[in-house]
């Protein structure tokens, strides 16, 4: 957002400085930011992401779906699948005893 942000500098001073003080020797983040902290990093993704954010209703975008098509599609079964089947058919395995 170039009237926020005017360099990659600015953006990195808005959400980098707090994490930089966080990392450890190895630079591995160390996630000890007291809450205001991260409430305050939270706060500002917010501000910043609130104008592109969309919310809309379900209400008002169901009119503009298309209507919904149901395809049935028929295939053979696998032999495993054949196999299970004729044995429930014919009562070799009942259906109360699934794993």
């Amino acid at each position: 957002h170039p009237s926020i942000f005017n360099s990659c500098d600015n953006f990195q001073q808005w959400f980098s400085a707090p994490l930089e003080k966080n990392l450890g020797a190895e630079g591995t983040t160390d996630m000890d930011m007291n809450e205001e902290e991260k409430l305050l990093v939270i706060d500002r993704l917010h501000s910043i992401l609130r104008p592109f954010v969309l919310r809309r209703e379900k209400s008002d975008v169901e009119s503009q779906l298309q209507d919904k098509i149901d395809v049935v599609l028929r295939c053979n079964m696998s032999p495993v699948q054949q196999a299970l089947y004729e044995a429930i058919r014919d009562g070799k395995v009942s259906m109360h005893n699934r794993m």
